[in-house]
C-alpha cells in the first residue's frame, strides 16, 4: 500500500518524500474552513488557482489570497504545493515579503492563505505606472514617463532589497 504524498493532522503537515532527509512534520497556522469566505478567482495556472477571500484570523477579518490545487493535479503537484507551505512556514514573517496567514485542509485538499496584494505583484504594478507606454498623450502633456516619483521608486527598491536580504539569510 502506497503512502499518500501529503498527510495532514490538525496543524501539522507530513510530506512523503522519496528521500527521507527531513522526516519532521511541519507545524503550520491553522485556519478554520468556516472562517474562509471565498470571493473571486484572481489567478490561475495549469494545476492551481488563487482566489481572493475574507478570512478570520485571531479574531480579525482580513483579505487574503487563497491558493488551492485543481482537482486533476498530480500527486507530485500536491507534494510540491505542500512543499510551498513548508517553505512559507520556515520563512516566518517579514514586512517586505508576502507572508503566510494560515492553511486549511478540507476534504483532502490543502488551501494556503497568504497576504493579499490589492495591486497585484510589484512587476505588474510598476508596468502599469509607466504612462509613457499606457497613455502616451498623458505622458507628453505632463512631461512624465511614470505616475510614480523617483522617491517612490527608490522606496520600492529599498523594500525589495530588504526582503531579498531577509530571504538570503533564511537559506
Amino acid at each position: 500500500r502506497e503512502e499518500p504524498a501529503v498527510q495532514f493532522n490538525s496543524g501539522t503537515l507530513a510530506l512523503n518524500r522519496k528521500a527521507k532527509n527531513n522526516p519532521d512534520p511541519t507545524i503550520y497556522p491553522v485556519l478554520d474552513w468556516n472562517d474562509i469566505k471565498f470571493q473571486d478567482v484572481i489567478g490561475e495556472g495549469n494545476f492551481g488557482q488563487v482566489l481572493k477571500a475574507r478570512i478570520k484570523k485571531d479574531g480579525l477579518r482580513m483579505d487574503a489570497a487563497i491558493k488551492r490545487m485543481k482537482e486533476y493535479a498530480s500527486k507530485d503537484d500536491h507534494r510540491d504545493f505542500a512543499g510551498e507551505l513548508e517553505v512559507l512556514c520556515k520563512l516566518g514573517h517579514h514586512p517586505n515579503i508576502i507572508n503566510l496567514l494560515g492553511a486549511c485542509e478540507h476534504r483532502g485538499y490543502l488551501y494556503l492563505a497568504i497576504e493579499y496584494a490589492p495591486h497585484g505583484n510589484l512587476l505588474d504594478f510598476l508596468r502599469k505606472s509607466r504612462v509613457l507606454e499606457t497613455d502616451p498623450a498623458f505622458a507628453i502633456a505632463n512631461s512624465t514617463a511614470s505616475t510614480l516619483s523617483s522617491q517612490q521608486l527608490l522606496h520600492f527598491a529599498a523594500d525589495v532589497a530588504r526582503g531579498m536580504d531577509y530571504l538570503s539569510q533564511k537559506q
